[in-house]
């Protein structure tokens, strides 16, 4: 471990927003924090309660600086909320952890490809940004925190319309809408399905009002 230093970190933005235990209520002004000199800008972030991904442009003594840049000591260390929209590259594909269940079926209600189980583990979800090209959405803190975890955004709101709005700010959604496209249940595509094949399987009331059926 190195030496004790002390740095000044001013949160910018809504990231005062985001402060957590005794740093709470600080907004407004730098907040004095000594650490050690090996750990990195991120890394004091989180201390504040600040996740690496709601982290965009960061400062040391004015001049640009990478998340995972180590501070001079007394360094003076701006940090800015990500800019909305973030760019999406191609389709934008979601991964949601276990207490998002009703902000999941609202994203595949609006036709987003998005993967939520009630039994879905940190670990598979830190795995499917990766290998999956999924954007993580949670309100889990440590979850982001996990360096396996490469994309993702701390959900803010306890109201899952809310939570939604959020998320298609932060990522742009609001020209990528295809609605009902998918099953709200499992998150597949919809398909057209005869209704001869299904009759039997079709309430009375249902088959005489509707002609038009789709499947997962």
């Amino acid at each position: 471990m190195g030496p004790e230093i002390t740095v000044n970190i001013h949160l910018r933005g809504n990231l005062p927003d985001l402060l957590r235990g005794k740093y709470s209520g600080r907004a407004g002004a730098p907040i004095e924090l000594s650490c050690r000199e090996c750990q990195s800008i991120v890394h004091l972030a989180a201390i504040l309660g600040v996740p690496r991904v709601e982290i965009g442009a960061v400062t040391m003594n004015g001049a640009e600086a990478g998340r995972d840049d180590l501070p001079a000591p007394g360094a003076m260390i701006e940090l800015f909320p990500v800019e909305e929209p973030l760019p999406v590259e191609g389709e934008a594909r979601f991964i949601l952890d276990v207490h998002l269940g009703k902000l999941s079926r609202d994203l595949r209600l609006l036709g987003f490809d998005t993967l939520w189980r009630n039994d879905i583990g940190d670990g598979e979800i830190a795995s499917e940004t990766l290998s999956g090209g999924r954007i993580a959405l949670t309100r889990d803190r440590q979850l982001l925190s996990r360096r396996a975890l490469v994309r993702g955004m701390l959900i803010r709101s306890a109201d899952h319309y809310e939570q939604l709005l959020e998320v298609v700010r932060r990522y742009g959604l609001a020209g990528m809408v295809s609605p009902f496209t998918r099953c709200t249940v499992c998150g597949g595509k919809l398909e057209p399905a005869s209704k001869i094949g299904l009759e039997s399987a079709l309430p009375d009331a249902v088959a005489r009002r509707y002609d038009d059926f789709f499947l997962c």
